[in-house]
C-alpha cells in the first residue's frame, strides 16, 4: 500500500471503519454490488385456457437486457443459455431459486396466466436470499363487441316504354325507358364478436419496464 493511501485510510476519517490484519494494517475491502447478476428463470405457465399458448421466453430475455441498467449499470441477464458457462454444478432447470441463492445473486420467475377471460404476465424479482423484492404484472383482457348488420337490396321496377316519331321513312320507333331503381334496407340482430385476451410484446415490455423501476 502506498504512503499516500495509508495515511488517508488511517486518518480519524476512516481509522475506525477499516478491518485489520494481524500485523495492524488496515485491509482495503471492495465489495461486489448485490445487482450483478439476474437469472430469467423459464416462464411458468398457468391457467384454463387449453386453447393458448404463448412464448414469452425470448422477448422477456430481450427486453430485461434492455433495462436493466434501470435497476444498476453494471448487471448481467443469464437464462438457461448462458447460466451453465458460469455454474455447472447446479440444475437451474430443476431447482431455479435454490441455485441462484447458493450461488448468491438474484432470479426472475416470470409466470404466464393464461385464463379465458383475461391473460396476465407476472413477474417476481428475487434477491440473493430467496426474497421478492419486486414485482409487476401486467395483462389483457376478454373484449365482446356488437356489430350492428344492415342488408341492402336494389330493384327495378317494370320497364315502360314511349314512342317516338319520326318522319323519315315515316316510321314509329319505340324507345325503352327503364323506370327509376327502388332501395330497401332490412336490419338484422347485431352480431357478437369476440376478441380473445392475447399477450403481445406491448404487455411484456410494460412488465418488465416497471418491474425495473420498482427496484428500490
Amino acid at each position: 500500500m502506498s504512503p499516500i493511501l495509508y495515511s488517508i485510510l488511517t486518518g480519524p476519517a476512516y481509522a475506525d471503519q477499516l478491518p485489520y490484519d494481524a500485523s495492524g494494517t488496515p485491509q482495503l475491502v471492495v465489495q461486489d454490488t448485490k445487482y450483478e447478476k439476474i437469472y430469467i428463470q423459464k416462464p411458468v405457465i398457468k391457467g384454463n385456457d387449453r386453447e393458448a399458448s404463448f412464448n414469452s421466453e425470448e422477448e422477456i430475455f430481450v427486453y430485461m437486457n434492455m433495462h436493466a441498467h434501470l435497476i444498476e449499470k453494471n448487471i448481467s441477464v443469464y437464462n438457461d443459455t448462458n447460466i451453465s458457462f458460469l455454474y455447472q454444478g447446479c440444475d437451474y432447470t430443476k431447482h431455479p431459486l435454490s441455485c441462484s441463492v447458493e450461488h448468491n445473486h438474484w432470479m426472475l420467475q416470470p409466470i404466464i396466466t393464461l385464463d379465458k377471460d383475461r391473460h396476465t404476465i407476472s413477474l417476481l424479482l428475487y434477491n440473493e436470499h430467496g426474497e421478492v423484492v419486486a414485482q409487476s404484472s401486467k395483462g389483457k383482457k376478454r373484449k365482446i363487441k356488437y356489430l350492428n348488420k344492415k342488408s341492402s337490396t336494389i330493384s327495378v321496377g317494370e320497364e315502360e316504354t314511349s314512342s317516338v316519331d319520326y318522319e323519315v321513312d315515316k316510321y314509329r320507333v319505340k324507345i325503352p325507358i327503364a323506370a327509376a331503381p327502388t332501395k330497401k334496407t332490412e336490419e338484422f340482430e347485431p352480431v357478437k364478436v369476440e376478441e380473445k385476451p392475447l399477450l403481445t410484446e406491448y404487455e411484456i415490455h410494460q412488465a418488465v419496464m416497471m418491474l425495473c423501476l420498482s427496484v428500490k
